[in-house]
């Protein structure tokens, strides 16, 4: 989806789209509501933003982008992140999601079942050797 034409003036930023093409359509606990300038825009909670970011690795953002993106995610909630994770079906976003978590040793992921994340079997290649 285009963003309004009022957002996209903002002067000396680059916007991106990222979406999560990869997950069902979720409710509105994922979504929040920005007042910018006295307008109203509806974006991702910050678990979903999250995943979207993580989808875009590595074609639109490198992994150490994300990386220093996800050190300050420390205040995710455990039951949202469990139940998009679980309902995703990009293997790579997953497992990216919660080797972050795993590496930055965020709190939230000992609150998690992983086992009812489908994290697919086999390797997956995010940058090169």
């Amino acid at each position: 989806a285009l963003l309004p034409k009022w957002f996209r003036e903002f002067p000396g930023v680059e916007w991106i789209v990222i979406s999560g093409k990869k997950l069902p359509v979720l409710d509105d606990r994922y979504r929040v509501t920005l007042d910018i300038k006295g307008k109203k825009l509806i974006g991702s909670a910050p678990e979903l933003a999250a995943y979207e970011l993580l989808s875009a690795v590595p074609g639109t953002l490198s992994f150490n982008h994300a990386a220093e993106l996800f050190q300050g995610l420390v205040n995710l909630n455990p039951r949202k992140v469990e139940y998009l994770l679980s309902v995703s079906q990009s293997v790579q976003a997953k497992r990216l999601y919660l080797f972050f978590a795993s590496f930055y040793e965020h709190g939230w992921l000992k609150r998690i079942d992983s086992q009812k994340i489908d994290l697919g079997a086999g390797k997956r290649q995010i940058v090169e050797n």
